[in-house]
């Protein structure tokens, strides 16, 4: 059973919120902290495509935002070291 949501609690209330659904069975949904620590990395991925999605811990209300819509093919990553990096197999 593959992970498809991806909630988001209010420490001080304990409200939950859903801030990101996969609706994609195909794709398995993981999370991650970047290395700067100043974002959450939402990766949806199979062996032939992947997707990725950043929250930023700053700011808790923001939705997240896509990096690289899913393109049948391209596999990529995404990191953050005071700046994002961006790794792919396109062209590979």
């Amino acid at each position: 059973n593959r992970g498809s949501s991806v909630w988001r609690r209010d420490m001080q209330t304990g409200a939950e919120r859903k801030v990101h659904q996969q609706d994609d069975a195909a794709l398995a949904v993981s999370l991650r902290a970047t290395a700067s620590g100043g974002f959450v990395v939402i990766h949806a991925a199979n062996d032939e495509q992947s997707e990725v999605r950043l929250l930023s811990v700053t700011d808790p209300t923001a939705a997240p935002v896509l990096v690289e819509p899913r393109t049948p093919g391209l596999i990529y990553e995404v990191d953050h070291w005071g700046r994002l990096v961006i790794r792919t197999d396109a062209g590979a």
